[in-house]
């Protein structure tokens, strides 16, 4: 694995986001890309409870669709990898976009 790519860090979430461990364990596999399905199967539980998890992640990271979720969830590792401050994430843009940086011209 290389050790440059972020990974995200199942602690940092639950802190920065108020987390029970089963959302922050539900958050880890949704950011892999998993399905309700799928998740309910690896841990063992219902459907129905991986999309109450799913409910609760989203109120509780200020998102409103799956995919500003898991744009936050990596972004806040890619903060963390970094090693800045990562108690704050980046606000989203609309659509849940992680804002773009301003464009820097060689001349000034």
């Amino acid at each position: 694995m290389d050790a440059a790519v972020p990974q995200l860090d199942g602690e940092l979430l639950a802190t920065m986001f108020g987390l029970t461990s089963a959302e922050q364990r539900v958050a880890l596999l949704l950011a892999q890309g998993l399905t309700a399905d799928d998740m309910a199967a690896r841990l063992g539980v219902q459907d129905n409870t991986v999309r109450s998890h799913v409910k609760q992640l989203l109120a509780k990271t200020q998102t409103h669709r799956q995919v500003q979720l898991v744009a936050l969830l990596w972004r806040s590792a890619a903060v963390s990898h970094a090693g800045h401050e990562a108690s704050t994430p980046a606000p989203l843009m609309p659509g849940g976009a992680p804002p773009v940086p301003p464009a820097s011209c060689p001349n000034g």
